[in-house]
């Protein structure tokens, strides 16, 4: 479940396009963005348990 609004013609938030046909791309296309940065910025090693 997420949350996308036209701010432009819905400026108060007041009808979720989350789950409409026609923005299903711009929902994929935010998901994909979103994964990414997650996946670029997390550690791939196990965190250190000691000092160096």
């Amino acid at each position: 479940q997420g949350e996308l609004y036209d701010l432009n013609n819905d400026p108060d938030e007041f009808e979720n396009l989350w789950n409409t046909p026609e923005h299903a791309s711009r929902k994929l296309r935010l998901m994909k963005t979103c994964f990414d940065a997650s996946v670029f910025t997390m550690d791939p090693f196990p965190p250190r348990l000691g000092q160096f």
